[in-house]
């Protein structure tokens, strides 16, 4: 399914899964209908109704309970982004302390890895990979931040301050790394959707006088499911498809910096 929110436009694929399921629940309704009397269902409505009200509750539990936990990893993705992209804006501020030759490299080099993120390694986040280059080039600024050698006693605090503000960064950076990679476990996956499949399964064995009224309702229990299944799966993969986490935040950070030389 993460491949397929990547390869599909987010639109796109929110329709087909609609009209998949909204297919499965006429269908399904139908199939048993033809295949049990309306009369014998409703002679068992006594059964059906509590089991139907047990499941539905304990579906609707877990769609709830995954739905916060999503939402939640994904706010906290774009958080962590906000702040590893403040973290380098703080490390352009406080060169301004610093000798203006090292000053200017550091601010290339910079430059040179911001870039890297956003062009290279922004891409690569959607399927949880990272970027060599991008990694390279933070290396490089650590080893020209070790071999400066302030002239200052203002230099030499500037320089504990954009070393301090420069591992905050190195921290975000690998918790935006794992963000990448963690998600909704696999197991967890098949039992939403076999708890969507029961759930609708009980929801085929009513007996309604009304055939359409019967497919309406199922139709759209199935859409109401679909939705929050959907929204999930966005939720679960926070840096890929149109609706992911941008790099926004790296491009303003960088345009403020060139704004100040």
């Amino acid at each position: 399914m993460r491949w397929l929110f990547l390869a599909v436009p987010v639109p796109i694929l929110g329709c087909m899964m609609i009209l998949m399921a909204i297919g499965f629940a006429v269908g399904g309704t139908l199939l048993v209908r033809r295949l049990c009397p309306v009369r014998v269902l409703k002679a068992h409505h006594d059964i059906t109704g509590p089991m139907f009200g047990t499941v539905g509750v304990l579906y609707a539990v877990l769609l709830a309970f995954i739905v916060i936990v999503a939402w939640q990893s994904f706010d906290k993705a774009a958080g962590d982004v906000v702040r590893e992209a403040n973290y380098y804006g703080d490390v352009y501020r406080n060169s301004v302390g610093l000798d203006a030759a090292f000053r200017s490299k550091l601010r290339t080099a910079m430059d040179v890895y911001l870039n890297s993120v956003i062009e290279d390694e922004w891409p690569r986040l959607a399927t949880g990979g990272m970027s060599k280059s991008a990694q390279q080039n933070a290396l490089e600024v650590w080893a020209l931040v070790g071999a400066c050698q302030p002239q200052s006693e203002a230099s030499r605090i500037f320089l504990a301050e954009t070393v301090h503000r420069m591992n905050l960064a190195g921290e975000m950076r690998r918790q935006r790394l794992m963000n990448a990679r963690n998600g909704i476990h696999p197991v967890l996956w098949l039992v939403l959707y076999m708890g969507a499949a029961i759930t609708m399964g009980f929801a085929f064995c009513f007996g309604a006088e009304s055939r359409r009224t019967h497919l309406a309702m199922n139709a759209m229990l199935a859409l109401l499911i679909t939705l929050i299944l959907f929204t999930v799966h966005v939720l679960d993969t926070p840096f890929g498809g149109t609706m992911g986490i941008t790099a926004e935040p790296f491009c303003q950070v960088l345009a403020v910096a060139r704004a100040m030389l």
